[in-house]
């Protein structure tokens, strides 16, 4: 068994000094990817220990989830609220936490057009154009699937890898340039701005996103769909 395991950690809004200097206390490492007046969404990623895992815990109130691979059940099962890769059918190990996740009330797309489903959805302090809400989604895509391709308006996306291969395809709508296709990277938040037309493909494994949605649009008043 490997002494160390994966982890991405997501902090909350406006608090990635602050975690990143909570994960050096506590004697985990990760790499600082991001400039001090940073305050749009961010992923950390550390090797832990196995023996310092209960110690993310001390981050609870100053992020919004945590990703531990290689894993299915850890001692942050008592603090957080948890889905595991067995909860998607999946092979591989790992747990995602987060301190303030609840269940999605329904799947957020398209049903004729996306096969994307929607577990979680975190709500973020996250302060956009006054009051309006921003959400975190955790979605999962079958094998040999797709999203719809669609656009917005006013909406950015933000995209990041959790598990598995996710190819999108953007292109602008007002553009006669051919669409371009690239992997989603791990650790990497992919952002997607208004008015560019986006399709998430899988290939032969399923895959894990976490999506950023700012403002929140749970009756895609804002998606906009190609053919």
């Amino acid at each position: 068994m490997k002494n160390y395991v994966n982890v991405t950690i997501v902090p909350r809004y406006n608090h990635n000094i602050e975690t990143y200097n909570m994960l050096n206390k506590i004697g985990i490492s990760v790499v600082n990817n991001f400039s001090k007046d940073a305050k749009d969404i961010v992923a950390l990623t550390a090797n832990v220990a196995r023996n310092k895992i209960s110690k993310l815990e001390e981050l609870c109130s100053i992020v919004d989830l945590i990703a531990v691979y290689s894993m299915n059940k850890t001692k942050l099962d008592n603090v957080y609220k948890s889905i595991s890769s067995k909860d998607l059918k999946i092979r591989q190990d790992f747990v995602l936490y987060s301190p303030t996740a609840l269940k999605h009330p329904g799947k957020m797309s398209n049903s004729g057009k996306s096969d994307a489903e929607y577990h979680w959805i975190i709500k973020r302090d996250d302060p956009v154009e006054g009051k309006k809400p921003v959400s975190l989604l955790l979605q999962f895509i079958k094998p040999n699937a797709s999203t719809s391709r669609h656009y917005h308006i006013k909406t950015i996306e933000s995209f990041l890898p959790l598990f598995g291969r996710t190819i999108i395809t953007c292109h602008k709508i007002n553009e006669k340039l051919p669409a371009m296709a690239q992997n989603l990277i791990y650790s990497a938040f992919k952002r997607i701005m208004p008015k560019t037309a986006h399709q998430l493909k899988t290939l032969d494994e399923p895959a894990v996103n976490l999506i950023c949605m700012r403002p929140y649009d749970p009756k895609l008043k804002d998606h906009f769909y190609e053919e």
